[in-house]
């Protein structure tokens, strides 16, 4: 008789394993860095950021006394491109030796009850290029392609901004306005002391 899956919300004791599952899920990718940090530590302090998010949850799949699986989902209700609230998968993973064993379907199962409960009708799911397993899974579910996340660091988008002419033409526009500004002020102050200047002279004269 196969083992029970039991599904729940993870809690904070979970997170390094969840962190572990992740560097898991990294490997079978293609984009390696671009998943997630393969450093342990960040991953567990990245993990505990998502979930005090608001809408944020880590749920994990308990099998045979390990955890076997998670997924990160987000419970978006106040987003303008959505008329009404959807649930969204940001990351959903099951250990290769726990596949085939129903832990996939019970994270499954849990997901469409939280979202049956939260009164929604939808549920995206990020795809995680070249996790062939996981697409696969999600497909045969009846998930079918919406759209895709980019993400860029704030530091490396700035940079990037600056290379664009358009933004350097109107930094240096600003530039040359406060320039301008400061020659006239200098310009001004010039002539009103030499006018000074003259009245002094005129009435010594």
């Amino acid at each position: 008789m196969a083992s029970a899956v039991h599904v729940s919300d993870a809690e904070e004791s979970m997170l390094p394993a969840v962190a572990t599952l992740c560097l898991e899920a990294r490997g079978e990718s293609n984009l390696g860095v671009q998943v997630c940090s393969n450093d342990t530590e960040a991953l567990v302090r990245q993990l505990t950021v998502f979930s005090s998010l608001e809408g944020g949850h880590i749920v994990v799949a308990e099998h045979r006394g390990d955890i076997a699986g998670f997924a990160l989902l987000r419970l978006l209700t106040n987003d303008i491109l959505r008329p009404s609230p959807a649930v969204f998968i940001e990351a959903l993973y099951v250990k290769n030796a726990e596949r085939r064993m129903g832990v996939g379907r019970a994270l499954m199962a849990h997901i469409a009850d939280f979202a049956v409960g939260n009164g929604v009708a939808d549920i995206y799911a990020q795809q995680l290029p070249g996790a062939r397993g996981t697409n696969r899974f999600l497909a045969r579910l009846g998930f079918a392609p919406a759209a895709a996340h980019r993400v860029v660091a704030v530091s490396a988008l700035q940079r990037e901004l600056a290379r664009e002419p358009g933004i350097r033409r109107r930094a240096r526009g600003i530039e040359d306005l406060i320039a301008r500004r400061r020659k006239v002020r200098v310009h001004t102050e010039s002539i009103d002391s030499r006018e000074v200047e003259r009245r002094l002279r005129s009435k010594l004269g």
